[in-house]
């Protein structure tokens, strides 16, 4: 028992250490929530591990985890590029699953370093779809404000897709979307 209570606290009193950040991300039809924590740093850029998932008001559930890996493109030119896998799966009344590959790109203007223009794309043909899926896609646009340093909002499309054969998508979130990434 003393080793459990032990394990236990040692968990609760170390997590905030290992965490990066949370991002929220709501509209009317659908919430996701996201959990980042960095894995590694050098010189040549960073990765990071994200877990999350997204529900929406037809009883859709995609979860998700990958690694993205980035790196800036010279600390002059304000853009980061990453490029990532992650695994999906969706819960539809059927079970699906995706191994997607993708990237981002984030570009911050010289006039203004608190604002940032992102773009992402994830996408999974069906050799490496699963449980009846044709592909799975997952593309958006966003524009950022960083309010402090710790908390950054943003406004954002987001066109998800599970696509399944000869029925309507499992997925098919295409929405515009608030959110707020807060680091810790």
């Amino acid at each position: 028992m003393l080793r459990y209570s032990i394990f236990a606290a040692l968990l609760i009193f170390c997590a905030p250490v290992m965490a990066d950040s949370i991002d929220v991300n709501l509209n009317n039809n659908a919430a996701q929530f996201q959990y980042i924590a960095p894995v590694g740093y050098s010189e040549e850029g960073k990765a990071e591990l994200h877990a999350g998932f997204l529900f929406d008001n037809n009883n859709n559930v995609l979860g998700d985890v990958g690694l993205l890996v980035m790196s800036d493109m010279g600390k002059s030119s304000g853009t980061t590029l990453g490029v990532g896998l992650k695994a999906v799966a969706a819960l539809s009344g059927d079970f699906s699953m995706a191994l997607a590959l993708g990237g981002k790109i984030r570009f911050t203007p010289f006039v203004n370093r608190r604002i940032g223009l992102v773009g992402l794309v994830y996408v999974a043909p069906k050799i490496v779809s699963f449980g009846g899926a044709d592909f799975f896609v997952h593309g958006g646009v966003s524009v950022e404000y960083e309010i402090i340093k710790q908390a950054i909002a943003y406004v954002g499309y987001r066109n998800i897709r599970f696509g399944v054969e000869h029925s309507p998508d499992m997925v098919n979130e295409k929405n515009a979307h608030l959110g707020v990434r807060i680091s810790f």
